[in-house]
């Protein structure tokens, strides 16, 4: 091998390694930014107990029962981004047809990652989202773990409030339970 040919392959080894490096380091960024959010289920308002209701949590192993029943979500963003909140989910992401889910694309607002609520799917009532009962932002109730109540008449859309494709779905049973 010439000295001009060994300089060659010594560069191009530089750059390749350069190129892979910076490969390495973009991908699991990209790959982080772009998780959805979740909505786990979370305490009841005392904070006793996270309620046994959902398929995930037993006793509650009912796979007809609905994600959550008992409407309690803490919403969780993967990168720390707050969270923009809907009155129903729309299909292919979780939820049925708009028609058939009954949400109205109700905004309950814009909330902090880790925020606890209560979601009610009340067919029939106006979409609405208040201070959770007992709350009241003083700290003086049993309600101190759990911040806001919606009340929709579909499921819990939630999406980055940053990028608002990515987005999932919080499923509650439809009353009556």
């Amino acid at each position: 091998m010439t000295s001009h040919s060994a300089k060659y392959w010594q560069r191009a080894g530089t750059l390749l390694a350069a190129v892979g490096g910076a490969i390495v380091l973009t991908i699991p960024s990209l790959a982080a930014a772009h998780l959805p959010p979740s909505c786990p289920e979370s305490w009841n308002p005392p904070a006793v107990i996270i309620p046994p209701a959902g398929y995930k949590t037993e006793p509650g192993t009912n796979p007809n029962s609905g994600q959550n029943p008992d409407g309690f979500f803490e919403l969780n963003s993967s990168d720390g981004h707050d969270l923009r909140c809907f009155d129903g989910c729309p299909a292919g992401f979780g939820g049925a047809e708009p028609a058939e889910d009954g949400g109205t694309g109700f905004e309950f607002g814009t909330f902090a990652d880790g925020t606890h609520v209560k979601y009610t799917e009340a067919n029939g009532k106006d979409p609405a989202v208040q201070k959770m009962a007992g709350n009241n932002g003083g700290g003086n109730g049993r309600a101190v773990e759990v911040d806001w109540h919606f009340w929709g008449q579909g499921d819990l859309w939630i999406c980055d409030a940053v990028d608002p494709s990515i987005c999932t779905c919080c499923r509650v049973s439809p009353p009556p339970r």
